[in-house]
């Protein structure tokens, strides 16, 4: 991942997340340091098809998501 780059990345999730209507955008922002990103979904569910569509892909994703109750995130 050090190598890997934010555009990289935003594409990699804006396709995995398989956003409605075709060519809408899922991603908003992603935002990389050193060996970690941060990629920032318009909304939930893309974000999930994303996570389960790219598990694997990559050694260790975390999830956090923000308004609403503590949720880990393990896609299977």
């Amino acid at each position: 991942m050090l190598t890997t780059t934010e555009e990289h990345l935003e594409q990699v999730f804006n396709r995995a997340a398989d956003p409605q209507p075709p060519g809408k955008k899922a991603v908003e922002r992603v935002k990389k340091l050193k060996d970690y990103a941060f990629v920032h979904f318009s909304e939930r569910e893309e974000a999930l098809r994303a996570l389960k569509a790219i598990n694997g892909m990559y050694r260790e994703i975390f999830c956090v998501w923000l308004h609403s109750e503590r949720l880990k995130c393990h896609p299977q």
